[in-house]
């Protein structure tokens, strides 16, 4: 069993197919190494959706002469919310998840490793571990202040928002004074990139 330490014993009278004995007891001592462990997870931070799914554990999880073969098999890693993509193996320790597409934003996942998963040493994994991390949640990346009535005044956020939801939360006011009525429409990335908010 994994963790056990074991001891082998000979008595000093067994013998040999000549009847001679053995003459001196013998004793020894082994112990079977700990079960194999999840050492590095990542990313467990805010994280660019942009982001691979990182799993690593404390010893070989295949054989480096069946690398070929290994691709085919993977531990059942799951992430919550689902993400679709493909598996591969980082060496013989580690295993990375690439998302099909980019990851959400604004949301929480979570990835869980089963506990019983074989190594290449034949031990288990005996623990299921399980990290977090989330995606940058909207934010307002940058504003273009006109100078001229001709100038277009825009917000720029640091992902794609809904426009209607927009409309009925974002104001401009005169200062000191009353409302002033705006169109909305989305932008193009030309439009941020020119000096003054000018189109």
């Amino acid at each position: 069993l994994q963790t056990q330490t074991y001891t082998l014993t000979v008595k000093k009278d067994a013998r040999d197919i000549f009847g001679r004995k053995l003459g001196n007891h013998f004793t020894s001592e082994f112990i079977v190494v700990e079960p194999p462990k999840v050492v590095i997870m990542a990313p467990t931070v805010e994280t660019d959706p942009e982001s691979k799914i990182t799993v690593m554990f404390d010893r070989p999880m295949v054989a480096l002469s069946n690398l070929d073969e290994a691709e085919k098999h993977f531990p059942p890693i799951t992430v919550s919310p689902k993400v679709e993509g493909k598996f591969r193996w980082i060496g013989t320790s580690a295993v990375q998840l690439t998302p099909d597409s980019r990851l959400n934003h604004s949301t929480r996942y979570a990835v869980t490793v089963p506990k019983g998963i074989e190594s290449a040493d034949g031990g288990r994994t005996i623990e299921e571990y399980t990290f977090e991390f989330e995606t940058p949640r909207i934010a307002i990346a940058g504003v273009g202040e006109p100078r001229y009535p001709a100038d277009v005044l825009w917000v720029r956020f640091n992902q794609e928002v809904d426009l209607d939801s927009v409309k009925g939360r974002v104001r401009l006011y005169l200062r000191d004074g009353p409302e002033v009525p705006v169109e909305f429409t989305y932008g193009t990335k030309k439009e941020y990139e020119e000096k003054d908010g000018k189109r």
